[in-house]
């Protein structure tokens, strides 16, 4: 309130104090959040909702939905809170009161990562009308979950060629194919890329080259990506650090292979994410 006297057609009230008011009043009789559609594009209507009590989003992980208490327009600026419901795997969208679904932005514009959203976690958004068509930017972006995995190959082989014949060890994000050999990039970032391989012979002069492929492109101009070994039962780990975008994928192959009666055999590949972009 203010102390102050009010005149009659002559006292001039700011807009702003008036839906200050106006919200204050809502929320003392109970009736939930003041509502945007009254003075959606003022200071004080966006300032006073920021108090809004997180409402938990049901839909989907990726399409979130939530109902929020009185009569909404999505406003420039309006903000809104939800607990998410499940981590999201692709880009996410939230859909306020069926007013459209929209997308979910980090502060600089761009798509979240997987697990961006964590459920159980409780976020704010703020609706940006002039972004994208009208998008929800994060108040702030959470650092997601490291993604990694670890599979073992059982296979040797006698000639060179891709391998494909990996049995899971670890993979908490299920990023790894271990039916075709491939892994995807769930997120964008600084990706380390561990191989361990070894060879075995019956003559001499035997050697192997082992390595990775990134999006099905053989990574060896001229030795990154590749690891090379010809000691008998030896193994080696390359160990290459590779920036990866969202859906990128790394795979492994048997560059070359010579010997008499040489087998090899990649036999352990791990990916593991060091920061995120």
């Amino acid at each position: 309130m203010a102390d102050i006297t009010f005149v009659d057609q002559v006292t001039v009230v700011p807009a702003l104090w008036l839906n200050d008011i106006n919200i204050a009043v809502y929320r003392a009789l109970g009736l939930g959040t003041a509502p945007l559609g009254v003075a959606p594009t003022t200071a004080g209507a966006v300032r006073n909702n920021i108090g809004l009590n997180a409402v938990t989003a049901t839909g989907t992980a990726d399409a979130l939905v939530i109902a929020v208490p009185g009569t909404y327009t999505l406003a420039d600026g309006a903000p809104f809170v939800f607990k998410a419901a499940a981590n999201n795997v692709n880009a996410p969208t939230l859909n306020v009161n069926s007013l459209g679904v929209k997308n979910i932005v980090r502060p600089d514009g761009t798509a979240p990562g997987r697990d961006s959203l964590v459920a159980g976690q409780i976020y704010q958004v703020y609706y940006n009308a002039t972004l994208a068509g009208g998008s929800f930017q994060l108040a702030t972006y959470p650092t997601p979950v490291q993604y990694y995995f670890t599979a073992r190959n059982s296979a040797a082989r006698t000639t060179a060629g891709v391998f494909a014949t990996y049995t899971k060890i670890l993979d908490p994000f299920n990023t790894f194919n271990n039916t075709t050999g491939v892994f995807t990039a769930p997120a964008a970032g600084l990706y380390v890329v561990a191989l361990a391989g070894a060879i075995t012979y019956a003559g001499a002069n035997a050697s192997c080259v082992i390595g990775y492929r990134l999006n099905s492109v053989s990574q060896l101009a001229p030795v990154t990506g590749q690891a090379t070994f010809a000691t008998n039962s030896q193994s080696t780990t390359l160990l290459q650090p590779t920036l990866l975008a969202r859906n990128d994928t790394i795979d492994t192959e048997l560059v070359s292979i010579a010997g008499a009666s040489a087998s090899a055999q990649i036999f352990l590949l791990s990916v593991f994410r060091v920061n995120w972009l």
